[in-house]
């Protein structure tokens, strides 16, 4: 089951939280205190990682936020959560990382949100900057509704239980349907250890367009994806702090 967990780590003077890299490197940690197997072949592959990492805004200190989008992964986390709780530190640079604190949150099963209803109008913040890959050193930091879908759709097949894939034909027919109602976003800077990438950051609403039109099964899938979103997160980079995606109220807009 795919999950959610928020980790809550002993302050440090180079606040490695804010940056991507470290953020990044923080994660495979973590990876490889659950399952270093696991966390080793994750490392290599190619393409989407099944895991996204980002720093959230809390009152009380700097809390990580790790999203697990397979079983494996999953598991993985769960395990160095409960090691880094009873004592074990978490290799980090120079100096290890000790948790003050963590909680973990099942998110839904992909077959549950495969299940969920569809609404005409679909409200997202993106907490931290946005953008979509052009190759190379190109990226493009608008909210152009076919990049979401397509961003969603690529991570869900490539991580989904086998049966609940969705599928390039459904994702361009999505892609043709769905138009973007209302924007409110401006740029975002992320400084990376060589360079720099621009993002958006704001709220956006996207809208299903003549969807008492569609089929059942492509309301369903607008629906999977909109949910899906704030687990994967959206566009390039999630797994160093970019890109994280939180439902909201589409009248904010």
């Amino acid at each position: 089951m795919p999950l959610l967990a928020y980790l809550t780590p002993e302050p440090r003077p180079d606040c490695w939280w804010h940056k991507p890299d470290a953020l990044r490197a923080f994660a495979y940690e973590v990876l490889r205190m659950g399952d270093a197997d696991h966390a080793a072949r994750v490392h290599v592959a190619v393409g989407e990682k099944p895991f996204g990492a980002h720093e959230v805004r809390s009152r009380d200190g700097p809390v990580v936020r790790l999203s697990a989008l397979d079983e494996p992964t999953a598991a993985a986390i769960e395990r160095a959560v409960g090691l880094a709780l009873a004592g074990a530190r978490i290799p980090l640079g120079a100096s290890d990382v000790e948790l003050i604190a963590a909680s973990i949150e099942e998110h839904a099963p992909y077959p549950v949100m495969a299940a969920g209803a569809c609404r005409s109008i679909v409200g997202l913040r993106f907490a931290s900057p946005t953008t979509f890959s052009q190759g190379g050193d190109r990226h493009l930091p608008l909210p152009l509704p076919d990049l979401m879908l397509r961003s969603w759709a690529r991570r869900w097949d490539a991580f989904c239980p086998p049966g609940w894939t969705i599928g390039d034909e459904a994702v361009d027919r999505l892609c043709g349907r769905v138009a973007l109602a209302c924007a409110d976003v401006r740029t975002g800077v992320v400084r990376l250890a060589h360079g720099k990438v621009v993002g958006f950051i704001g709220t956006v609403s996207l809208e299903a367009l003549r969807w008492r039109e569609w089929s059942a099964d492509d309301r369903a899938r607008f629906a999977a994806l909109a949910a899906f979103s704030e687990l994967a997160g959206t566009g390039a980079r999630t797994p160093q702090g970019m890109g994280l995606t939180l439902a909201c109220d589409p009248r904010a807009n």
